[in-house]
């Protein structure tokens, strides 16, 4: 009776896993281009719930993913321009986070850009 529990669960695990799974909308891209040096880079808009970038006074928080092309290594800080709602805001966002991926390097910034207009 034990082998039949058993065999059944197999099947049903194996059913589970057979399920096609749809991978999450991508994230907003809000810029694209290349280095100084020529290396090409998307920025992506990292929607979280810790990152709502609500605006408090002329300041917002924000959680940028960039992907540069290629394997390298991303500098620590970025000095950061953006349009948010129509205004334009200026920072400098750190580095927390960074990977590798199919020939990608794939950085984490955040950090709190004010108002410059």
């Amino acid at each position: 009776m034990k082998k039949i529990y058993i065999s059944l669960l197999s099947i049903f695990c194996a059913l589970l896993l057979s399920f096609p799974v749809h991978a999450a909308e991508p994230d907003a891209v809000i810029d694209e281009g290349y280095t100084s040096n020529g290396i090409h880079y998307v920025v992506y808009d990292i929607e979280t719930h810790m990152n709502q970038e609500r605006v408090i006074g002329n300041t917002v928080d924000v959680i940028r993913e960039v992907h540069f092309s290629g394997i390298i290594v991303p500098s620590s800080t970025q000095l950061w321009f953006e349009n948010i709602n129509g205004t334009d805001y200026s920072g400098t966002l750190k580095l927390y986070n960074f990977s590798y991926a199919n020939n990608t390097t794939i950085a984490y910034y955040r950090g709190t850009l004010t108002a410059i207009n």
